[in-house]
Order: C-alpha cells, then structure tokens, then sequence
C-alpha cells in the first residue's frame, strides 16, 4: 500500500505543477502576448521528437485539469485525525 500512495501523491504533484505552470503562462500571455510554454515546449521538445503541433501538451494539461478536479475538497497531505481521550474515569 505505501508504494501506492507514493504513487498517487507523484501524480498529484505533477497534476498540480501542470495546472500551475498553465495558469502562469495564460497570465504572461495576456500581459505580454507571449506563450511562453508553447514557444519553449514547441521549439525545444516537439520539434526534437518530431511532432508538428502543440496538441500533446494541451492533453496533458487538460488530464491535469480534470484530475485538479477530483483534487477540490480534499488535502495533499491528509493529517492524522487526533486520538480523542477515552470518556471512561481512569480510576473508577
């Protein structure tokens, strides 16, 4: 079991630098007009593995988006619940 725990916190890590990544770069590219993710992802890793469009990494973030989806509600990192004292008189 803790190998997939380790496993699914893997994912929402990289789910969560996904989304986070796409929301800096829809803010770069109103204030500035630069996509920066596609120019460098495009320029520097497509063209290397040979694709022709950016659809890959837009499916990727768009899995990221829908998996951050489930995420709400519900925390990273779930904190042990506290052992509450037992209502029964230690010395009775």
């Amino acid at each position: 079991m803790p190998g997939k725990v380790k496993r699914m916190k893997a994912v929402q890590m990289l789910a969560l630098l996904l989304m986070v990544m796409a929301a800096i770069n829809l803010g770069i590219q109103d204030l500035l007009g630069i996509d920066l993710i596609r120019h460098v992802i495009h320029e520097h890793l497509f063209e290397f593995l040979g694709y022709s469009t950016d659809s890959p990494l837009y499916l990727l973030v768009g899995a990221a988006g829908c998996y951050g989806l489930t995420m709400l509600g519900r925390p990273l990192h779930p904190r042990k619940k506290p052992q509450l004292p037992s209502r029964e008189c230690p010395g009775c």
